[in-house]
């Protein structure tokens, strides 16, 4: 992970989204994050879950990680509104 760029980035705007194909792995964001600068954080990805197969945009839809989802989420962070 380059700390650097997360660092200046979450300085910048104040909050950080991650967004994985896969299960939630943010943790190490969230740790960087807390001992090094305040930012809202909210992530984006699989929950404690076994994903289905198909198709794959249906999929980032049914487990709420498609372009819409994080957008959404992305608004509401800039927002300030809980994810």
């Amino acid at each position: 992970m380059d700390e650097a760029a997360l660092l200046k980035s979450a300085r910048k705007t104040g909050r950080v989204l991650t967004a994985e194909e896969h299960t939630v792995l943010g943790g190490a964001v969230a740790e960087v994050l807390g001992s090094l600068t305040p930012a809202r954080l909210d992530h984006v990805g699989l929950r404690d879950c076994f994903a289905e197969c198909g198709l794959y945009v249906k999929l980032l839809a049914r487990y709420g990680i498609s372009t819409d989802e994080i957008v959404s989420r992305v608004q509401r962070l800039v927002q300030g509104a809980s994810a």
